[in-house]
C-alpha cells in the first residue's frame, strides 16, 4: 500500500492496515442451555467476558430482563457466532416512558451545574472505560477494533461540548411596551425519545442525548437489537456517573417497542436516526400527537474534483473515505465525480488506491477494512451490483462479489469500484451503505452541479479545487446540509449538522442542537 493512501473515518482518521490473523476456537452456551459452536473467526475470550457481564436494559434507575421476544445477534465477523438478546416488550417501553415522565420535573429544576458536573463525570467514565466501548462496537457491528477505538475522543468531546451549555440557557426580553412586557423563556420538552441506528450506536447517542440532558429533558433511548452492547455498558456509565433515577432509561427493542415509544403522548420530542423507510413510520406515528422530531438519515454524498485541484489531497481522501466503516455510514462521499480532462487518470489512481482494502478480522489489531453488519447487507450489496451488470450502467474494475475463503463464515464483501456510472441509475442516486464507490465525468461546472445534485439525498457534499470563488459557487449550489472544501475535519460538536431532502431534517451540533431540545415561551406581564 502506499504511503498515501488513507483511510479517513467517519468521525476521526485512520489507516488502513493489512489483514488480521489472530483468531480463536471455542463455543458458548445459551440463555437457552444450547450452545454453539464457534468457528476460527470466533471473538476473543476478553470480549466474551465483557458480555457475558451486561446486564440488559436500563429503566428507573434499574436493571431488568426484556419482557420482548429474544434476538439473536449474529457476529459481523462470524455469523455463525450468536447472542441472545432479551428485548423490551410494548410493556417495558410503557414503564421506561412513565419512569421519564415521573422524574421530568425534578430533572428540569436541577441546578445547571450539578447537570453540567454529571455530564462532565460521564465523559472521564467514557475515557476511563473506552476500551469496553471499544470491544463492544466491534463485537457490536464487526467495525475493525483499532477504528472502534477512534470513537472514544469524539464521545468524550460531544458529551464535555454540552456538559458546558447546562448554565448557558437563556431566554430574552423585549423593549416595554406601553400595556407591560414581553419575556421569552426557554424550557425542555420533559421527555425525549432517542431512537439509535445500528452502525454506531455509541456515538450517535452523545450527539443526542447530551444535549437533551442539558437541557433539562429525561431520556428514553431505544438502542438497536442488532446493536445492544455498547448501549447497555453505557446504561452502566450513565448509572455510575451519578444520573436520577429516570432521568435516562435505554432498552434495547424491535419495530414493535420502537412505535410503542414515538407514538406515546407522554414524549415530548422523538430524535430519530436510520433510514428515510423507517423515518416515514416514525412520523406517521408522531403525527397522532404531532410530535416534533429530529431526523437524521442517509446520504448519497457527491465528491466533485475539478481538473485544478490538488490530486496528491484529493484521490487519497476520495478514494479511501468512502469504505470507512466498510461504507456503512451517512456522510461518506460514495459518488465520485471527475472533470472530464482529468477523469481517466483519477480512475487509474483511484483503482491502485481501492486495491489495497483487503479484509480482515475486527478483533485483530491491524485491520482496517472489516465486515458488513450482517449477511442481509452482503446479499443486498450484491443484488446492487447485479442490477449495474443487467442494466450496463457502470463498469465493474474492482470487487463486486462477497468475500469467501477464510472470511466465508462473516459478513465480508470485496471493495467496489465501478466507473462510468450512469447518472440516471439507482446506483448513482440511492445510498447502497456498503463499500461500493461510483465514479463519472463531467465537464464543466454547470454539469458538476446538475450531476451532484441529481439525487433525493442532501447531507453532505465535498468539494476539490484552488479556485476558492468556484469553490464558494459550488458550495452555494449545492442542495446538503453541509459542503466540505479541500478537505474534511470530522463532525465537531460545534458545528450544527444534518441534512435536507430524504436526508432528514433538525440538527444535532453546537446551539442549534441544544435548541433542539428546548421550546420557547412566551410569558407577558402587565403594567
Amino acid at each position: 500500500m502506499t504511503a498515501t493512501a488513507r483511510l479517513t473515518h467517519p468521525f476521526l482518521q485512520c489507516r488502513f492496515g493489512q489483514p488480521g490473523s489472530e483468531r480463536q476456537q471455542g463455543k458458548f452456551a445459551t440463555m437457552a442451555g444450547e450452545t454453539v459452536q464457534m468457528s476460527r473467526n470466533a471473538i476473543p475470550p476478553a470480549a466474551s467476558a465483557l458480555r457475558e457481564k451486561l446486564r440488559g436494559m436500563l429503566i428507573g434507575g434499574a436493571w431488568r430482563k426484556g419482557g420482548g421476544p429474544l434476538f439473536l445477534h449474529r457476529y459481523a465477523g462470524d455469523t455463525d457466532t450468536i447472542t441472545p438478546v432479551e428485548l423490551a416488550s410494548i410493556a417495558d417501553v410503557d414503564v421506561a416512558i412513565a419512569s421519564a415522565h415521573s422524574a421530568k420535573a425534578a430533572w428540569r429544576e436541577t441546578d445547571p451545574g450539578y447537570r453540567e458536573r454529571l455530564l462532565h463525570r460521564l465523559a472521564d467514565l467514557i475515557v476511563q472505560h473506552g476500551e469496553d466501548l471499544a470491544i463492544l462496537q466491534t463485537l457490536d457491528t464487526g467495525f475493525p477494533i483499532s477504528a472502534s477505538r477512534q470513537l472514544i475522543p469524539f464521545m468524550e468531546g460531544w458529551t464535555r461540548y454540552y456538559a458546558g451549555f447546562c448554565d448557558k440557557i437563556e431566554g430574552g426580553a423585549f423593549s416595554q411596551f406601553s400595556h407591560g412586557r414581553y419575556f421569552l423563556q426557554r424550557e425542555p420538552y420533559g421527555v425525549v425519545a432517542i431512537i439509535l441506528t445500528w452502525n454506531m450506536p455509541i456515538t450517535s447517542v452523545c450527539m443526542k442525548a447530551m444535549a437533551a440532558l442539558a437541557a433539562g429533558n429525561c431520556v428514553v433511548i431505544k438502542s438497536p437489537e442488532m446493536a445492544p452492547f455498547g448501549m447497555m455498558r453505557m446504561g452502566e456509565l450513565f448509572v455510575e456517573a451519578g444520573f436520577p433515577a429516570g432521568v435516562v432509561n435505554i432498552l434495547p427493542t424491535g419495530p414493535e417497542g420502537g412505535h410503542a415509544l414515538v407514538a406515546d403522548p407522554r414524549v415530548g420530542k422523538i430524535s430519530f436516526t436510520g433510514g428515510a423507510a423507517t423515518a416515514e413510520k416514525v412520523m406517521v406515528s408522531a403525527a397522532a400527537n404531532i410530535t416534533p422530531t429530529i431526523l437524521e438519515l442517509g446520504g448519497k454524498s457527491a465528491c466533485v474534483i475539478f481538473d485544478d485541484a490538488d490530486l496528491d489531497r484529493a484521490i487519497p481522501f476520495a478514494a479511501s473515505f468512502p469504505f470507512a466503516a466498510t461504507g456503512q455510514a451517512c456522510i461518506l462521499p460514495t459518488r465520485m465525480l471527475v472533470q472530464d480532462s482529468i477523469y481517466d487518470a483519477v480512475v487509474e489512481r483511484v483503482t491502485r488506491i481501492v486495491e489495497t482494502f483487503k479484509p480482515g478480522d475486527p478483533f485483530a489489531e491491524a485491520t482496517q477494512f472489516g465486515p458488513l453488519i450482517g449477511k442481509s447487507a452482503v446479499d443486498r450489496i450484491t443484488r446492487i451490483v447485479e442490477q449495474v451488470n443487467q442494466t450496463s450502467s457502470g463498469r465493474i474494475v474492482l470487487g463486486g462479489h462477497p468475500i469467501t475463503g477464510e472470511f466465508a463464515a462473516g459478513a465480508y464483501f470485496e471493495a467496489t469500484l465501478v466507473v462510468d456510472v450512469d447518472p440516471a441509475s439507482s446506483l448513482f442516486c440511492e445510498e447502497a451503505f456498503g463499500p461500493v464507490l461510483a465514479l463519472s465525468r463531467f465537464t464543466d461546472e454547470d454539469e458538476a452541479i446538475t450531476l451532484a445534485n441529481a439525487t433525493r439525498f442532501g447531507l453532505y457534499s465535498y468539494i476539490w479545487t484552488r479556485d476558492i470563488a468556484r469553490a464558494m459557487r459550488i458550495a452555494d449550489a449545492m442542495e446538503a446540509g453541509s459542503a466540505a472544501i479541500n478537505g474534511f475535519a470530522g463532525l465537531v460538536p460545534q458545528v450544527p449538522f444534518g441534512g435536507v431532502g430524504i436526508s432528514g431534517y433538525g440538527k444535532e451540533g453546537g446551539r442549534e442542537g441544544l435548541n433542539e431540545f428546548l421550546r420557547t415561551k412566551t410569558i407577558f406581564i402587565g403594567n
